[in-house]
């Protein structure tokens, strides 16, 4: 071979890329970050605990809607923004059938259960999104006039419920309720017991927690992290410890502004002193700081 041909196969020996060497590695950093969504598909579809957010707030307005489209945008776009996919469930016309209200229900598209396909033998493995997601939002025409109104549950509801209760009480006062964040039900607690304090319950204020920083922080070791600081700002004993705690908190989350942002809006800006214990121990509550006496003892 005369010098100045060359062999190409030599010249690039040993440089070819290792292409089982770099399938390992996407494999191994792949099951990383999403072995926690192994562990959620697995519990919704093999009978483990759902996991569930808490998201009344974020859909709950008293805007009134030009026509009913534009309340299905509306709900539709917030949950776009908050990882809900919002279907109708239901739609009923008041001309359709006698004692029959227009309305129109709205869920989640993950809402009943899942049926088994008539096929006994089929020819490939198949899971499904439906875990029985309580999720409903139902809107209703105004009584006057034209537009459409969106509803959680009835504040009027929970204002009859609470009244017969106050009638049972002797002396018809309380000091404290604990309640879920509903806030239907905390107006209603606010109509009625105006001199009540209103503790939210910590064991669903941490579940909710918890399951939007599993969807939302990845790898798994920084979910460890992140809880573990929210835990240590839950029960800081005063406020000093608490202003330290969240300074520790917001720094562990710098990376996940999602996650982030959704602790602060939902839950510290808005509620924070009817669940963080430097404000819940300034009131007699005997230990009481869920809605059941079993969450009360985890």
């Amino acid at each position: 071979m005369d010098q100045g041909e060359y062999n190409s196969d030599e010249m690039y020996e040993g440089l070819e890329p290792d292409f089982e060497d770099m399938n390992d590695c996407l494999e191994r950093d792949f099951d990383e970050r999403y072995d926690d969504f192994d562990a959620m598909n697995d519990a919704l579809n093999n009978g483990g605990e759902d996991v569930m957010v808490d998201l009344t707030d974020v859909f709950s307005t008293g805007m009134m809607f030009d026509t009913r489209d534009d309340l299905l945008k509306w709900a539709r776009n917030v949950g776009r923004e908050n990882g809900v996919v919002v279907v109708i469930f239901r739609s009923e016309n008041a001309t359709a059938r006698p004692r029959t209200k227009t309305k129109l229900i709205l869920g989640c598209e993950r809402s009943g259960k899942y049926r088994p396909w008539k096929n006994h033998k089929p020819t490939r493995s198949t899971w499904s999104r439906k875990c029985e997601c309580p999720f409903r939002l139902r809107g209703t025409p105004s009584n006057v006039g034209d537009g459409w109104y969106l509803h959680s549950e009835r504040v009027d509801n929970f204002t009859w419920a609470l009244q017969m209760l106050k009638e049972q009480i002797t002396g018809g006062e309380v000091e404290v309720i604990v309640t879920d964040r509903d806030l239907a039900l905390m107006n209603a607690v606010e109509c009625v017991f105006p001199k009540a304090v209103n503790l939210l319950c910590l064991f669903h204020v941490c579940k909710n927690v918890k399951a939007k920083c599993k969807m939302t922080v990845f790898p798994k070791k920084k979910q460890v992290q992140i809880m573990e600081a929210w835990e240590a700002l839950v029960y800081s004993y005063d406020e000093t410890q608490y202003y330290m705690n969240l300074a520790n908190f917001e720094g562990i989350c710098s990376s996940s502004s999602i996650f982030n942002d959704y602790v602060h809006d939902q839950w510290l800006i808005p509620h924070k002193e009817r669940f963080v214990e430097a404000w819940t121990n300034r009131v007699m509550h005997f230990g009481n700081t869920t809605t059941q006496r079993v969450e009360s003892a985890h």
